[in-house]
């Protein structure tokens, strides 16, 4: 990897710098914060909107588990499509 493959992890769990695994990563604590907040107000509020939807915060942490895509075939080992042509 990653010559042919690209591998991305999410959360930035503590494995992820061990494994050099390219993850997105989003708070655990925030995420566990708001869903107890959710939670208690789904409970104490019979009219609580049940549809409600949050986005949390990410980041790219680039690693070694990816790359950039390949360069088509035509493309490949410094070769461009125009050099393929006769002349």
């Amino acid at each position: 990897m990653p010559e042919r493959i690209s591998v991305l992890g999410f959360d930035d769990q503590l494995m992820a710098e061990w494994l050099d695994l390219s993850t997105v990563a989003q708070s655990p604590s925030d995420m566990g914060r708001i869903a107890a907040e959710l939670a208690l107000e789904l409970i104490n509020d019979s009219d609580a909107d049940l549809s409600r939807h949050i986005v949390l915060p990410t980041h790219l942490i680039p690693r070694g588990t990816t790359a950039p895509p390949p360069a088509p075939p035509g493309e490949r080992e410094g070769n461009s499509p125009a050099e393929g042509r006769n002349a």
